[in-house]
């Protein structure tokens, strides 16, 4: 019991930087921050797996986009497999506010044209009319 009482309070500090950790913004910190914003249906997802993680990537319609230079009609947009890695739990059917950055998790890395990384940390949430409305407010809205 002793060696229990000594273990738990370091997993638990050991652990934490594998875990995932978002901190509150403001929309206007996200708009900033982000490469593009995307709203589209999610038509298909696959499971990607590698030597150190798992990831999904989706086949995203675009309906329309906000502050990308140019995004096509059907575009990727990858994220994590959940839990720990922050990633976005896409549904396939359903139609998406996507907040997406052309670079990966991994420091100085950049993803092919047309494919776009989100977490949960990002913006990214279920089409939402009222936040379309706020979109339109502060930027110009384009079309593949």
């Amino acid at each position: 019991m002793k060696h229990l009482l000594f273990i738990i309070p370091f997993l638990s500090f050991a652990n934490q930087d594998f875990f995932c950790s978002c901190v509150y913004q403001k929309l206007d910190k996200h708009i900033k921050d982000t490469n593009a914003i995307l709203i589209g249906d999610v038509i298909s997802s696959k499971e990607v797996t590698g030597r150190m993680y798992i990831r999904y990537e989706y086949i995203v319609k675009v309906k329309h986009y906000y502050k990308a230079r140019q995004v096509e009609k059907v575009v990727k947009v990858v994220s994590g497999a959940g839990g720990g890695d922050c990633g976005y739990p896409f549904r396939v059917g359903k139609r998406y506010i996507i907040f997406g950055s052309t670079s990966s998790l991994t420091k100085g890395s950049t993803l092919p044209a047309n494919t776009f990384y989100t977490s949960i940390c990002d913006a990214t949430s279920p089409f939402d009319a009222e936040m379309q409305q706020k979109l339109d407010k502060r930027l110009v809205r384009k079309h593949p």
